[in-house]
């Protein structure tokens, strides 16, 4: 379950290879209305039917996807809080909440050599490059930079498609911790024990 229409359009592009890494397969996602600065009781109002969409459609996990944006909460306490609010409210099957840390334009930039394969589309510099590497994709301010590496205007949902059909999860992995968690919620083996820190390998 997601909060954005680029990740409804984007995601399954990464299915193939996250079920390589982790045996699971991907339902298409689902999107939740649901408004970034609302209160956490309002989110898991907003969560509640989508999650109870993913069990009917015979999920065994439902992840919910969320973007922390501008929010106060660290991404780990504000995920707890979500997934505690809605283990109240559904008891269908077992869900996991990731926070974006801050945004899904985080995970875009965070394998920069998904970029730099189209090199009609995108430029990287080596600034851009500081920037995001070594586990800095979390803290950059993603949306400005992408738009600096794209050679034209940057399209949000067709962009994110045109990444993430040649990102590789175990890079992206790499340099955004809040993506190592979601590899952690889907049972990546490279990831079963922690996400705090990048594996050895992130392929």
């Amino acid at each position: 379950m997601v909060d954005g229409v680029s990740e409804v359009g984007s995601l399954p592009e990464l299915y193939p290879a996250l079920y390589q890494r982790s045996g699971n397969e991907f339902g298409a996602p689902i999107k939740a209305n649901i408004q970034p600065t609302a209160p956490v009781g309002a989110i898991v109002g907003a969560c509640v039917q989508p999650v109870r969409q993913a069990f009917a459609r015979s999920a065994d996990l439902a992840v919910v996807l969320l973007d922390r944006e501008m929010r106060s909460e660290c991404p780990g306490e504000f995920a707890a809080e979500i997934l505690a609010g809605l283990r109240d409210k559904v008891e269908d099957g077992d869900v996991a909440v990731v926070v974006k840390n801050r945004m899904f334009e985080n995970w875009l930039i965070a394998d920069l050599g998904a970029l730099k394969k189209q090199r009609g589309r995108y430029a990287v510099s080596k600034a851009a490059a500081k920037k995001v590497e070594s586990n800095k994709a979390d803290n950059v301010d993603a949306t400005p930079l992408l738009k600096q590496c794209c050679k034209s205007d940057y399209r949000k949902v067709q962009d994110a498609k045109k990444i993430l059909a040649h990102a590789d999860p175990g890079v992206i992995g790499l340099h955004s911790r809040s993506f190592r968690r979601m590899l952690r919620c889907i049972r990546d083996p490279q990831y079963t024990d922690q996400s705090r820190q990048p594996a050895a390998s992130g392929t």
